[in-house]
């Protein structure tokens, strides 16, 4: 700091404090960017290197390897979509059980069914 921390200079101080955050989550971002550009250029050369090898193989392993790839793509597409609905569901629960405890004590009761499938509490009048 090349001033001391006396009136008048506070803000200074606080505005140098924004700038170098905002520089920071700006260097943050183009890292990320640059990782991402990176990791799809991989898979690119991944994705070239095995086409090269399925050439090089007789049709009939081409067309079984090209297979079991399409096979692994869906497993591991429906790997997220399982993801995703076990996530939902925890959020439905977790939004539950905060209306529960929002709406009171009574929420969270026990319910019972009555003889005429009516949902109750067993805190009505008989």
């Amino acid at each position: 700091m090349p001033f001391p921390r006396t009136f008048g200079f506070e803000g200074i101080y606080q505005e140098e404090e924004e700038e170098e955050e905002e520089e920071e989550e700006e260097d943050e971002k183009e890292e990320e960017e640059e990782e991402e550009k990176e990791e799809e250029e991989e898979k690119e050369e991944e994705k070239e290197e095995k086409e090269q090898h399925l050439l090089s193989l007789p049709h009939w392993q081409r067309e079984r390897e090209r297979e079991r790839e399409r096979e692994r793509e869906r497993e591991s597409e429906r790997m997220r979509e399982n993801e995703k609905e076990r996530e939902r569901r925890r959020d439905r629960e977790r939004e539950r059980e905060a209306n529960d405890s929002y709406k009171g004590r009574n929420a969270s009761l026990p319910k019972t069914c009555s003889k005429d499938n009516v949902i109750t509490t067993g805190f009505e009048k008989s």
